[in-house]
């Protein structure tokens, strides 16, 4: 309870420097807020969002992706992935299938 706490303080004070502009903080409150608990979507969500204000795409779609992860919902996240890496979810089940799977599925409307 007590790292969930620490890293909700740091995450609310990204969010802060944000609104003051002051991007390079906010970075590092979010980067903070993750090291104590990876695995918030919305945590990654802002610091991708921090990310793209400095044009850093790169790193911004790597945080988008991991909130996408963590929960599929996450608005932020949906909003600013590109649509190929929303699309690989559906995509893989299709490659799971392998020759049988294709072959039985012969007929069989998609």
């Amino acid at each position: 309870k007590l790292r969930d706490d620490q890293a909700r303080s740091f995450y609310y004070t990204g969010l802060e420097h944000i609104k003051k502009q002051r991007i390079d903080k906010a970075i590092d409150s979010f980067k903070q807020a993750i090291e104590i608990k990876s695995d918030i979507a919305e945590f990654h969500s802002q610091l991708g969002l921090a990310y793209k204000t400095k044009s850093w795409t790169g790193m911004a779609q790597g945080e988008f992706k991991l909130a996408y992860k963590y929960n599929r919902n996450d608005k932020i996240a949906k909003a600013n992935m590109s649509p190929e890496d929303l699309a690989p979810a559906n995509k893989k089940v299709e490659e799971k299938k392998g020759f049988f799977g294709g072959l039985f599925s012969f007929g069989k409307k998609k």
